[in-house]
């Protein structure tokens, strides 16, 4: 039996600052490629993005790296998520590729919204009362970070209702 394991790493330096800037790590027995995306605030707008097609099952991988350069000057907000698709999805790209940057932007956004070192002071004392629930986290949050506006199903339905479809 054939193992194949794969291993993504993904960091975030200067989280807390302006310009945060993302490194990522795709190896598996088949692909290795890196990504180095810096970012810039308000809206975490992609300011630079470098890709590095290390190892491939194809010459025809390397083809996969200029449209990355179409990433620039999009945020990570709303939207993120399709425009990458229409841009390096599909045959335009490579979908490990694909699926690294969109993970990025995944670890960006929370990475982001953890960084912030009085946020997370007041976070922790609010947490702490027990009656403050999900619904006021999630706010807190988005207040925070409005990127997360309907990151997900949980924020979605959250923003729709005003915060009542959150179960705490």
């Amino acid at each position: 039996m054939t193992t194949i394991r794969r291993t993504i790493d993904i960091n975030v330096e200067n989280a807390e600052t302006r310009e945060p800037t993302v490194f990522a790590r795709l190896d598996d027995s088949y692909h290795e490629m890196e990504v180095k995306m810096r970012l810039r605030r308000p809206g975490l707008v992609v300011e630079s993005i470098e890709a590095r097609m290390l190892r491939g099952t194809d010459a025809l991988c390397e083809l996969a790296l200029s449209p990355i350069q179409g990433l620039i000057g999009l945020s990570l907000g709303k939207g993120f998520r399709r425009k990458v698709i229409e841009q390096v999805g599909g045959t335009r790209g490579c979908t490990h590729m694909t699926n690294l940057i969109l993970q990025i932007s995944e670890c960006s956004i929370i990475f982001s919204s953890d960084s912030i070192d009085e946020d997370e002071a007041e976070f922790a004392a609010l947490s702490r009362d027990p009656r403050w629930q999900m619904r006021e986290k999630k706010a807190f949050w988005l207040s925070r970070v409005p990127e997360l506006r309907d990151a997900c199903v949980g924020y979605e339905a959250f923003c729709r209702d005003g915060g009542g479809a959150v179960v705490s």
